[in-house]
């Protein structure tokens, strides 16, 4: 019998904890300073020609429309949460895109970031479609605090898979500072990047940039488990 409990709280101990997890099922104009489905802090939205409302259903990003050679807007909802040591976070976001004209620069992205609005650690932008019958196509960065990004890795999207939700994910050791990205639940081994986990507050986000009205988030969970500490190398 206390075999069995001290089993049962090791898997506790083990849990994952939802931080924060919202399917956008209320309705707002604007979703800055309103509270997700779970979770403890409020959406903080940040725009440059750009707003993030919800219709019951889904989270609508609307920006203008992605041209070459001009700034037609961008915006970003962050949810704030106190990193912690030896946890790994994983960001789980499922994006709805239609296709659109002269997309020469224009994404939906979501990932983590410190400062606040700046982004430098792991994330990934996701390219909409030019037509039904083309590509679309990924691309994850690493970095660090006060440094460029760095390309991870980058991979196209064949059609049918952008006529579908995609769903994509980032794992983000604070221990290591390694981070992995996955796309429709395929883990991009070659892709892993070891980016500096930050003291105190970080931010997990979705944006849409120059993207017009195609880019849709239908839902985003952020979770976080203890990791084991890695051994001090001498």
């Amino acid at each position: 019998m206390m075999l069995c409990a001290s089993l049962a709280c090791g898997s506790l101990l083990q849990a994952q904890t939802v931080l924060m997890q919202d399917d956008f099922h209320y309705k707002t104009d604007d979703l800055d300073g309103h509270s997700p489905a779970k979770g403890t802090e409020q959406w903080k939205v940040g725009a440059v020609k750009g707003v993030v409302s919800t219709d019951g259903s889904q989270a609508v990003i609307i920006t203008g429309e992605g041209k070459r050679g001009q700034d037609t807007g961008s915006v970003r909802a962050s949810y704030p949460f106190d990193g912690a040591p030896n946890t790994l976070y994983t960001l789980s976001v499922t994006f709805k895109f239609k296709p659109m004209n002269e997309s020469q620069d224009c994404w939906g992205g979501f990932g983590f970031a410190y400062p606040e609005n700046n982004i430098t650690g792991p994330w990934m932008l996701i390219r909409p479609q030019e037509n039904p019958e083309s590509e679309g196509g990924a691309v994850a960065f690493g970095g660090g605090e006060g440094k460029e990004d760095v390309t991870a890795g980058d991979m196209r999207l064949a059609s049918e898979e952008m006529s579908v939700p995609v769903k994509a994910k980032i794992t983000w050791n604070s221990s290591t500072g390694e981070a992995h990205y996955y796309i429709n639940n395929e883990l991009k081994m070659d892709w892993a990047q070891t980016t500096p986990f930050p003291t105190g507050q970080v931010s997990a986000f979705f944006q849409g940039f120059q993207a017009g009205d195609s880019v849709k988030v239908t839902n985003i969970t952020l979770t976080a488990e203890p990791v084991k500490s890695q051994p001090v190398k001498k």
